[in-house]
């Protein structure tokens, strides 16, 4: 079509060619049509990143990667935000790859340079800290999201867990809780002050999930402020963290929510109730000669989740 339209076959037209083909599952021929444009001009970071794509297509990492990283390089100033989805690319490539493992961190952290404002670049960058064991980063990241303020005044931290509820794509608690939660580092002064960045937001969160009647997102903000909660240092908060967890799994809301949403959140409610189940089993352990209301209280929060799941699970066979 484009040669009988009398086109001419520039750097432009090679690159439509080519994310044509690449659109077909043509990759070999699609990289030739995208070479051919690189030829042309050699700055076009179009045509670049169609020659990554079509690397990683068969899954030549390597290679895929050098393109991209070229294809970044020529992006022009006013394209810089771009680069983050251009370098999420890399950090997932170089994942496939022991070889170029040690290029994930760093291309997780130039994403979330280049554009922070996008949940899933953050959460990628957030992902690799917690891989990689940097809590001091993890902070720092914590502590800008914290202070940096959008449009309606809301922190970027605070838009992020809105965000990833709204779209239940991805409980956050996941990403950096074990850096947070670990009691071996209760007197890292920065661990706590993340930890209270964290509740403050989720809390604020929740507010603004309530206000606004959007019972959904109320729900997996919920559960990741009881998850946070539950797991924190002092006996008063992880009160607090169960009350959460068990108004998450009696919200009427969840029932009526669509089906999708209902079995994502399928494995949310089981590792509620394991959290919980551990964490009464523990008051009634640690309650042993001491607190006799204490201990007879929370057995019987326990069996009332043994009895829900036992329910539950005679529902499925019958």
């Amino acid at each position: 079509m484009a040669n009988r339209a009398g086109l001419d076959h520039d750097a432009y037209w090679h690159t439509i060619v080519g994310w044509i083909l690449y659109s077909g599952e043509y990759y070999n021929e699609a990289a030739t049509h995208f070479t051919s444009a690189v030829h042309e001009n050699p700055k076009s970071w179009l045509a670049l990143d169609g020659l990554a794509q079509c690397a990683a297509a068969r899954e030549d990492w390597e290679h895929a990667i050098l393109w991209e990283e070229r294809s970044i390089h020529t992006l022009p100033p006013e394209l810089y935000k771009k680069s983050a989805d251009l370098w999420r690319w890399i950090a997932r490539w170089a994942s496939n790859d022991p070889n170029l493992s040690h290029k994930t961190l760093t291309a997780a952290e130039e994403g979330f340079k280049a554009n922070r404002y996008d949940s899933d670049v953050t959460i990628d960058y957030l992902v690799e800290l917690r891989k990689h064991g940097d809590v001091a980063k993890l902070m720092q990241a914590l502590n800008d999201l914290s202070k940096e303020k959008t449009t309606p005044g809301y922190s970027l931290l605070l838009c992020l867990f809105l965000q990833t509820a709204d779209r239940n794509r991805y409980n956050l608690d996941f990403t950096i809780s074990n850096a947070l939660t670990d009691r071996r580092w209760t007197d890292n002064t920065e661990q706590l002050r993340g930890l209270r960045l964290i509740l403050d937001a989720l809390e604020e969160a929740l507010k603004i999930a309530k206000a606004q009647d959007r019972q959904e997102a109320e729900l997996v903000v919920r559960s990741s402020l009881g998850y946070f909660k539950l797991h924190s240092w002092d006996r008063a908060t992880r009160d607090e963290g169960a009350v959460e967890l068990e108004t998450y799994l009696h919200c009427r809301a969840a029932f009526h929510a669509p089906l999708g949403f209902r079995q994502q959140q399928q494995h949310t409610q089981i590792r509620a109730r394991v959290y919980l189940s551990h964490f009464y089993f523990t008051r009634v352990m640690g309650a042993q000669g001491q607190n006799a209301e204490t201990q007879a209280a929370s057995a019987q929060k326990l069996k009332t989740i043994a009895d829900k799941v036992m329910n539950e699970r005679q529902e499925h066979l019958f």
